[in-house]
């Protein structure tokens, strides 16, 4: 079964949507890949697709009995100051993001992912659905610091992985997104193309068969002639036979890679942008932290721009008249909607 990218999925949202969809600047190019997805590799459009590739106010949930799982369990609310650290010295080493220096890497994105990111998984933590695992902090810090820039497609590619843990067995469902990380490690979350929502289902190994419904491959495999093949790398070999990564394309024989260029590079679907910055007019600018100036809502990183000047995200209950200045996205009645969507 072939994966698709979240951007696909997003740009499909986004021309379901056109008629109600807010109006954007003519010269912009919305990079809805940026974190969560990538750029389509296939020509093709399968029936489904599978993910398992970043505020309410609750109290988060944590296992009784934590000790006797095999990970060590933390609040959703350590997330972003435990991994600062690892993906910052990551981000400047290899250009993912549009700062001059470490200190100022970590503020801004302590605030992206804390206003951004961190409630997503707070509130997905506190039903049960996800749990932070200290343990795998290590293991994605010890690969970030030595993997080649290009393999690394994505923030939690790799070890990196595993540091949320889903929750839901086979047979649960499971969302776009972040809401695709609730399946448990040993399933995978397959969208339907009818309804953009999903279903958790087991995953067979690299090598075993993965015919018939009720079983599928990895994000890091495709199911070929019955049986799951480990996908290839960035830079590595490919063909017929030999896949590569979600969303890269196998050019003379050679897995591409998701190309990121700098401040006042010309940008486009493919070469992207790094974070803290977006694609307008076809070069990359700057976007700003919250309080600094903005016209538009795409020139804030990690808010809305209300009036002139980058705002937090409302909350749900919270009073609106515009989706974009809602954390869900979603205005309705004149109030912000909730961050879980329809599918779970």
């Amino acid at each position: 079964m072939t994966k698709l990218p979240l951007s696909f999925v997003a740009t499909a949202l986004l021309l379901a949507a056109c008629d109600d969809a807010p109006k954007t600047h003519a010269d912009v190019t919305l990079d809805v890949t940026q974190t969560d997805g990538s750029d389509l590799g296939d020509d093709s459009v399968p029936d489904q697709l599978e993910l398992t590739d970043l505020v309410p106010d609750t109290d988060d949930v944590v296992p009784d009995a934590a000790e006797e799982l095999p990970y060590v369990v933390l609040t959703a609310d350590d997330y972003c100051e435990a991994t600062v650290d690892l993906f910052c010295d990551f981000y400047l080493r290899c250009g993912r993001m549009a700062v001059t220096d470490l200190a100022e890497c970590k503020t801004a994105f302590v605030e992206a992912c804390n206003n951004v990111y961190e409630p997503i998984y707070r509130s997905l933590q506190a039903s049960g659905d996800l749990a932070f695992d200290q343990t795998a902090l290590s293991a994605c810090g010890a690969h970030l610091a030595t993997v080649e820039c290009r393999k690394q497609s994505f923030d939690l590619d790799g070890p990196c992985a595993a540091l949320w843990i889903g929750q839901r067995p086979a047979g649960q469902p499971c969302g776009l997104g972040i809401e695709s990380f609730v399946c448990h490690p040993d399933s995978t979350c397959v969208i339907s193309m009818a309804t953009f929502c999903g279903e958790c289902v087991a995953v067979a190994p690299v090598g075993q068969s993965c015919a018939g419904a009720e079983v599928t491959c990895s994000a890091t495999a495709q199911c070929l002639d019955g049986v799951c093949v480990e996908r290839a790398l960035p830079g590595e070999p490919c063909g017929a036979e030999q896949p590569c990564s979600v969303g890269i394309a196998c050019t003379g024989g050679v897995c591409g890679e998701r190309v990121v260029v700098g401040l006042g590079d010309s940008c486009d679907q493919t070469l992207r942008c790094p974070y803290k910055s977006v694609c307008l007019g076809g070069v990359c600018v700057a976007t700003g932290l919250l309080g600094e100036a903005c016209a538009h809502t795409y020139e804030c990183a990690s808010g809305w721009c209300e009036g002139d000047v980058c705002a937090l995200f409302l909350g749900a209950g919270e009073v609106c008249t515009l989706d974009e200045s809602c954390q869900s996205g979603r205005c309705s009645g004149g109030v912000c909607e909730g961050l879980a969507s329809a599918c779970l």
